[in-house]
């Protein structure tokens, strides 16, 4: 719905297995150097203990719409 979560998160906060504080990504959107913030955001908390993680937040929209299409067969749907 709203993208990756990679996306969505701007910085992530923890503590490595030594106990040292690390801190990855910026609140700033194109921060310059080495990003490893997919690397924490894809791990899961796998790498290391997440304590603090900074989302971008985005407006509730003013109204959703859906739209319903119905098909015979899948060669119909691929084709439309």
């Amino acid at each position: 719905k709203y993208g990756l979560t990679l996306h969505n998160v701007l910085r992530v906060r923890g503590l490595t297995i030594d106990g040292e504080p690390l801190e990855l990504g910026s609140e700033a959107p194109d921060a310059p150097g080495l990003d490893l913030l997919a690397l924490a955001v894809g791990s899961e908390g796998m790498l290391f203990v997440v304590t603090e993680v900074t989302v971008k937040l985005l407006p509730k929209p003013q109204c959703a719409r859906v739209i319903m299409a119905s098909f015979d067969d899948v060669e119909k749907a691929g084709n439309a």
